[in-house]
């Protein structure tokens, strides 16, 4: 069976700073996986994989920040690869960062047969969260007040909903939508959901679906939350966190204050 290695760009921990030009990119590194599936020794192999990082390089600049590949005959030297950029990502960003990623991604698991990363590119001045201060990973996660609790859920789980129903109405290459919603007359939410376009808009629903399920587990009473699945991730926090490279992000009223529970809440409570 071909093994396969995975390159999501959507979060980050670790910073890099490389030098591109007169340009400066951050890239940042957010989680690795090295799956013990055995190691290769095979000269096919290395070949093959070889073939699929040079193949997700020269197509890292397309414009839908998307692409799968695959080398190989023998079901066993077989390698597949795939990247995401992340939605709001610029092209050469994105183009920079897979190839900084996919070279990083083998030196991390040397000679693997499977490895998957999650990273998360951007420039130094990129907008983070005012509760981020040393580095992504130590994004603090305040507890709510318990009077604001519900409210706060509600006006989440609207925006999320919104969120996954624009997403997977628009094109079937471009199933992602960012929304930035007001909690209060000072605080905004802003929300994003994304699935890789090698999945039907049916399933993308399903997976987003199934991502929102797992907020009140991990996040329940949080400013901030993120889950990222093999196929879609979402996320959403009380600061800016993604770019709107010139286009207008919606922004929707506060939500209702009421004590009245939503009728189709996006966010079921928790077991």
């Amino acid at each position: 069976m071909g093994r396969f290695f995975n390159i999501l760009f959507f979060l980050c921990a670790i910073t890099i700073y490389l030098s591109l030009g007169t340009a400066q990119v951050q890239f940042t590194f957010r989680k690795h996986a090295c799956v013990d599936s055995g190691n290769y020794s095979s000269s096919a192999f290395s070949t093959n994989l070889n073939i699929v990082l040079s193949s997700i390089s020269a197509n890292s600049s397309r414009l839908d920040r998307f692409y799968n590949t695959a080398a190989g005959l023998s079901p066993d030297d077989r390698v597949y690869a795939i990247f995401l950029c992340r939605g709001d990502t610029k092209p050469q960003l994105c183009q920079d960062c897979v190839k900084v990623a996919s070279e990083d991604l083998v030196n991390r698991c040397p000679n693997q047969k499977e490895a998957k990363m999650c990273a998360w590119c951007g420039t130094p001045t990129a907008p983070y969260p005012p509760t981020w201060n040393k580095g992504l990973e130590s994004l603090q996660r305040v507890q709510l007040l318990s009077a604001q609790t519900d409210g706060f859920n509600r006006i989440l789980g609207d925006l999320m909903d919104r969120l996954v129903t624009r997403a997977v109405l628009g094109s079937p290459r471009d199933m992602f939508a960012i929304e930035e919603v007001k909690v209060t007359d000072f605080r905004n939410l802003y929300g994003l959901v994304q699935c890789t376009p090698d999945i039907s808009q049916h399933f993308c629903n399903v997976c987003l679906r199934n991502a929102l399920d797992d907020i009140p587990t991990c996040c329940g009473g949080r400013e901030g939350g993120r889950v990222l699945a093999p196929s879609c991730t979402i996320r959403y926090e009380l600061g800016p966190f993604f770019e709107t490279n010139g286009t207008t992000v919606p922004l929707s009223p506060p939500g209702n204050s009421s004590s009245e529970p939503p009728t189709n809440p996006a966010i079921p409570p928790g077991n």
